[in-house]
């Protein structure tokens, strides 16, 4: 199953720069294509209010991207926290699967290109309504996608819907 998210490219808040993000190599559990090694930080798309996937309003849950984080829309695979370099979002007793990574491979639609990488969420991210985008190169320099603009796109994301 695929959903569709419509937003913009926005300009991250620069902390995914700092968080080490596993490779295939020391994950088990990855895909045969998921980048041995990814490029450092990640690209934000900021979902408009009207550009969530239909889903959402047939499931009658609130369009937030954090909602992925209750598990309705499973990924491909996960990454544990402790996997993770840096990774400041911590566990808890109420929420132990605070910072544990879901991973959806995506297809982002922008300016006629179609760019295969992977969502990458975070479980407990503050980020409610921004999807991150990572992969092994670094989409702005090698697409030509100018911070100084807010780029139109469109997140296509593979996953399985589970039951609610």
């Amino acid at each position: 199953m695929k959903i569709r998210y419509k937003g913009t490219i926005i300009n991250g808040c620069g902390k995914h720069s700092e968080l080490g993000v596993p490779g295939r190599t020391t994950l088990r559990e990855a895909p045969d294509d998921w980048p041995d090694v990814l490029a450092p930080g990640s690209l934000n798309v900021l979902v408009a209010s009207s550009g969530y996937p239909y889903i959402y309003r047939q499931l009658d849950i609130p369009t937030l991207v954090s909602i992925l984080d209750n598990g309705f829309f499973k990924p491909v695979f996960t990454i544990e926290h402790a996997k993770f370099v840096n990774n400041q979002i911590i566990p808890t007793a109420q929420n132990p699967q605070n910072g544990m990574g879901q991973v959806w491979r995506t297809t982002l639609l922008a300016e006629s290109n179609d760019i295969e990488c992977w969502m990458l969420r975070r479980i407990g991210s503050g980020l409610k309504n921004q999807i991150e985008l990572v992969s092994h190169e670094d989409i702005r320099a090698t697409y030509g996608l100018d911070k100084n603009r807010r780029w139109p796109v469109t997140v296509i994301v593979e996953g399985k819907q589970c039951a609610t």
